[in-house]
């Protein structure tokens, strides 16, 4: 059988190694010049600058599955994360992890005593549970989820909030409980990393799983049909199935699937990313804005976590916010002076990123298939019909593509 894929995101070549892993051709058309979709990285000026900040989260299962880490060299953050507050920084640690931590994260002043130890309930419940068992519980708000483990609004607005916005581009915590237990369960389980050389190695890496011919850059899909694909320049191929595996609003606009246009919505993130003369400070941890004061969400110094982001005499460092703000620069520069002094008037701005279709939004109860079968006969995948994460993106790509020889296999 010869399947065509659209779209060489994670989602896409997931579902061409898995193709071919059971014996099946597969072309893989990518408009962009490289693959990975929204996963990618570039060099600026010596910078690893990736499409906007980014972190994989090593227990995800599908990530464990697919990759391989030791190839990728990852570079770990340290578990837990600074909180600016009250002008300086708090640590907020994983006890289980950095026993050193503890007393640090009891005394700081982002909540009660009591919520750190709901925190501690609330880690034990989730943990308790296997992950199928996460994603069949009562799906609620984030914001109510927290209402119910008992959380105070100091601990929910100073470090709840920026965790999980920061993962999920959502600062109204309406996004599924499902999906914020689910990442809280990959966050204590494993380590938050990236890649020595940027999270676009995770693409590259899985490119490489596929016979040299499969993927085809630089190939602009116009049209797609069940049976047929038509490009840009007017050629038209033909398959045995077709699998779009392109983000949502670009699959509506390929086909004339009536059952996707209700799930093209998104979450917007903002992010810029500086070159400096020197590390602020030189510990891997992620830095979260307890401040109460816009626009920062997060800080991440990503030459502390990799050296190889930056040049040899530099350092590089990322600042993002949760939606899309145009000021974004000059707002955001202004914040970084108040937190770490006149050094940041030396900084550089290497890209300004606004990226308004960063992860699919979805409606609470979403049952996550993994794949679409529509109508007109086209196949889709992405994490808009899993959950928008890395570990979504693959997933989806190899359920469609299990259910497309499924398919296949009962017509011949």
């Amino acid at each position: 059988m010869h399947i065509h894929i659209v779209g060489a995101g994670l989602a896409g070549l997931a579902a061409a190694i898995e193709l071919e892993a059971q014996g099946h051709s597969v072309n893989v058309f990518e408009s962009a010049s490289q693959p990975g979709g929204r996963v990618a990285s570039r060099i600026i000026d010596g910078h690893i600058v990736d499409a906007g900040f980014q972190i994989l989260l090593t227990d995800y299962p599908e990530a464990k599955r697919l990759l391989d880490y030791d190839a990728l060299e990852l570079c770990n953050f340290t578990p837990g994360s600074m909180l600016y507050k009250n002008d300086k920084f708090h640590t907020i640690g994983d006890p289980f992890r950095n026993p050193k931590d503890l007393f640090k994260t009891l005394l700081a002043p982002v909540g009660s005593l009591r919520d750190k130890t709901k925190l501690l309930a609330m880690r034990r419940n989730i943990l308790g549970a296997s992950l199928d068992d996460l994603w069949v519980r009562d799906d609620l708000p984030t914001e109510k989820l927290f209402e119910n483990y008992g959380f105070s609004d100091k601990i929910v607005t100073n470090f709840l909030q920026p965790l999980f916005a920061g993962i999920t581009l959502d600062p109204t915590l309406q996004t599924s409980s499902r999906f914020t237990e689910f990442t809280f369960a990959m966050l204590a389980k494993g380590s938050s990393a990236v890649p020595a050389q940027g999270m676009g190695q995770i693409a590259t890496q899985l490119s490489q799983k596929l016979s040299p011919e499969t993927l085809k850059l630089g190939s602009e899909v116009a049209k797609v049909t069940s049976s047929a694909l038509t490009f840009a320049d007017g050629t038209t191929q033909k398959a045995d199935a077709t699998l779009v595996a392109t983000d949502v609003s670009t699959a509506s606009k390929l086909t004339d699937a009536k059952e996707l246009p209700d799930l093209a919505r998104w979450h917007a993130t903002t992010s810029v990313w500086f070159s400096a003369p020197e590390p602020p400070f030189t510990k891997p941890y992620l830095l979260l804005n307890a401040s109460g004061k816009a626009p920062i969400n997060s800080v991440a110094i990503m030459s502390n976590i990799s050296q190889r982001y930056a040049p040899t005499d530099k350092a590089t460092i990322v600042a993002s916010v949760p939606s899309s703000v145009e000021q974004a620069p000059t707002a955001i520069t202004n914040q970084l002076v108040d937190w770490f002094g006149p050094q940041v008037e030396k900084w550089e701005v290497l890209d300004v990123q606004h990226i308004r279709k960063a992860h699919p939004l979805q409606k609470l109860g979403y049952k996550r298939p993994g794949y679409l079968h529509s109508n007109n006969g086209v196949w889709f995948c992405g994490d808009y019909l899993a959950e928008p994460s890395i570990n979504g993106a693959l997933r989806s790509g190899r359920i469609a593509a299990k259910k497309i020889l499924n398919a296949l296999s009962s017509l011949t």
